[in-house]
């Protein structure tokens, strides 16, 4: 049996109401049903998509995972501002949006050797950490309407994160995520 599964960091409770404060204040902009917001006890921050994994090599990458985070130091994420994602003319998403420190990206890479490690394959990304708030609804998606939309998302969200919403996550908070197709 397959299951399409993701390593990611869950987000401590406090830090991801702070982030859907922030959606709270997008409440009353123009075009907002097209924007689906997530369950705050959905955030976390995506290390690496695996895509349908057969259970044994779940179960093989947890191990792997094991092995190559368990000296892994603490780090530190710093999310700067709430932004549509992909950057492009037709973004999906809507998310919090993380420095990609040294820390970080070591950490993603590990995860990333470790899955591979499994015998799991992953499409070869850039690195782009984030965490996804909310999904843009396809098919009222109205292009010609959103960037003024973006704009104002930007702007409130510089202001909200002036001073960087941080906090210290320690490895072993990372957990392999799955759910059925």
């Amino acid at each position: 049996m397959q299951i399409r599964s993701f390593i990611a960091l869950p987000l401590p409770e406090e830090t991801a109401v702070k982030f859907f404060e922030v959606a709270e204040t997008f409440c009353n902009i123009e075009h907002f049903q097209q924007i689906r917001w997530l369950p705050p006890e959905n955030c976390h921050l995506t290390l690496a998509f695996l895509g349908d994994v057969e259970e044994m090599r779940l179960e093989r990458l947890a191990r792997n995972l094991g092995q190559n985070l368990a000296d892994k130091p603490v780090g530190t994420l710093h999310f700067c501002e709430v932004s549509p994602f992909p950057f492009n003319a037709r973004p999906k998403v809507i998310a919090a949006l993380a420095e990609a420190t040294e820390w970080l990206k070591n950490l993603q890479s590990s995860c990333v050797k470790a899955a591979r490690k499994s015998g799991i394959e992953l499409d070869r990304r850039r690195f782009v950490p984030h965490v996804t708030l909310a999904r843009m609804n396809g098919r009222k998606r109205n292009t010609s309407g959103l960037p003024p939309l973006f704009l104002k998302l930007k702007s409130l969200s510089k202001r909200w994160f002036s001073t960087k919403a941080s906090f210290t996550l320690k490895v072993p908070n990372i957990t392999s995520w799955k759910f059925s197709p």
